[in-house]
């Protein structure tokens, strides 16, 4: 009788794990039925960016469950104005974290508002025939003819969380007011778009959602949105900056102001189609017309020039974040850097070199070539006939990686340092003057400032 009983233990064994096995695919089945019945068709992560034309904007969303058929809703702020409707375009794409999620599909829309009036507001909502959003309102792009100012917002590395809260509430103050023209974040936005599934990324872009649904959000590739952390998909598919190259380099007219913006990364990592890059920001600036955009400024994220510390002292401060000021930057990776397209930048006389990823703030005064160029007049905080670019690094918007104390061994042409959390104000007024500000996201006052003369 033993086989019979050990034969039947084998059967009932077998029958009990079949059980498991099928209570298990069944509650995956419900938990599944259960997240999509639950999930909503609401639209998120709203943001705009500069279109095509000067008389376009993108709008790029997502919603938690896929929905058919999406489209954007817009019409001139005002009573009984026509409204418009353009489908928008659905990206699946697969997740790069292959550690957290390897293979989950992911997905945005995106659609281009065309037919706008320069200056005027409009309102707008994105959705679908299952849910749409709220509305929101945004202004085209201006008309400068008629003399305002141009206003952009610059800073890098951001990321979510409690660090980035006091600058955050600083950009949703002073973005309400319609004061400014675009945003510029210049790399490193989530840390990163593609951690925890894609989770990071939504929070990153729901968390800029009230100023993004205002102004155009734009921003230039960082290292965390590279081949270092295999961001590449996110970086393509969440995006929607002008000009055909999968957001890795472009160029827009702001006002009196011609922004260019690169990848780094590309020529960092030596990547094959740097090389197109390169040949792309020639062509860029050999175009430039210099009567309607007298400035020129262009943007990536690892910097030419940074100050390194050579000092025998570890400069650390009790916080839960370091502070550490990671030399390679400012040293092997600022030649690669300055071995891309410095040249370029002088050839065709550059006004502003804008970078980040030093997580910290530095100004430095007309540099070429490693070395001081000089100008005119040069002063502390004014410069009149720069005879090489200026070159800014401004990285202290608040993440939560390391902060760069400043440099006790700064190079010789850099004129202010600070490690103060902060954004950026570039203000073009005419065809001979440009004032940039550096401001405390604490109180709004003025930590730097640099008045730009012709």
């Amino acid at each position: 009788m033993l086989p019979i009983r050990v034969g039947q233990d084998f059967i009932f064994l077998v029958a009990i794990a079949m059980l498991i096995l099928v209570l298990f695919l069944a509650a995956g089945s419900s938990a599944k039925s259960l997240r999509h019945s639950s999930t909503s068709y609401v639209p998120e992560q709203i943001h705009l960016s500069l279109g095509e034309t000067d008389h376009s904007m993108y709008v790029v969303w997502t919603t938690p469950t896929v929905a058919s058929s999406p489209y954007v809703l817009y019409s001139l702020n005002q009573p009984n104005a026509p409204v418009a409707r353009v489908n928008a375009t659905l990206r699946l794409f697969s997740n790069d974290d292959w550690d957290i999620a390897p293979n989950a599909d992911l997905f945005t829309y995106a659609a281009e508002m065309t037919g706008l009036q320069l200056g005027q507001f409009y309102q707008y909502q994105v959705g679908s025939s299952k849910a749409m959003s709220s509305s929101y309102v945004f202004r085209a792009k201006r008309d400068f003819s008629t003399g305002p100012p141009s206003k952009v917002i610059w800073y890098g590395d951001f990321g979510i969380g409690p660090e980035i809260a006091l600058t955050l509430s600083a950009l949703e103050n002073i973005t309400s007011t319609y004061e400014y023209d675009m945003i510029m974040q210049i790399g490193d936005l989530a840390y990163n778009l593609n951690s925890n599934g894609g989770a990071t990324g939504n929070t990153f872009l729901n968390d800029v959602q009230p100023i993004a649904t205002i102004l155009p959000y734009m921003a230039v590739m960082g290292n965390h949105e590279g081949q270092e952390f295999d961001c590449s998909a996110h970086w393509t598919n969440r995006f929607a900056f002008p000009g055909n190259t999968s957001n890795l380099w472009y160029s827009v007219d702001v006002g009196l102001v011609h922004v260019i913006g690169l990848s780094t990364e590309l020529a960092f990592y030596n990547d094959t189609i740097n090389v197109d890059q390169v040949a792309w920001l020639e062509n860029d600036l050999k175009s430039v017309n210099r009567t309607k955009t007298p400035w020129v400024v262009v943007t990536g994220h690892r910097p030419t020039y940074c100050s390194a510390d050579w000092s025998t002292s570890t400069s650390s401060k009790l916080r839960s974040i370091p502070w550490q000021r990671h030399n390679k930057d400012c040293v092997q990776a600022a030649q690669i850097m300055r071995a891309a397209w410095e040249d370029l930048f002088y050839d065709y006389q550059v006004d502003i070199e804008m970078w980040a990823h030093v997580h910290s703030y530095e100004r430095m005064n007309p540099v070429y070539n490693n070395q001081s160029y000089g100008a005119d007049y040069l002063g502390a905080n004014e410069v009149r006939g720069a005879k090489a670019p200026i070159v800014i690094v401004a990285g202290m918007a608040g993440q939560q990686e390391s902060y760069a104390p400043p440099s006790p061994t700064r190079l010789p042409w850099s004129q202010f340092q600070s490690s103060e959390k902060a954004y950026g104000v570039m203000t073009a007024y005419n065809s001979s003057a440009l004032l940039w500000q550096q401001i405390a996201s604490g109180n709004y006052t003025v930590i730097d400032y640099l008045w730009l003369w012709k």
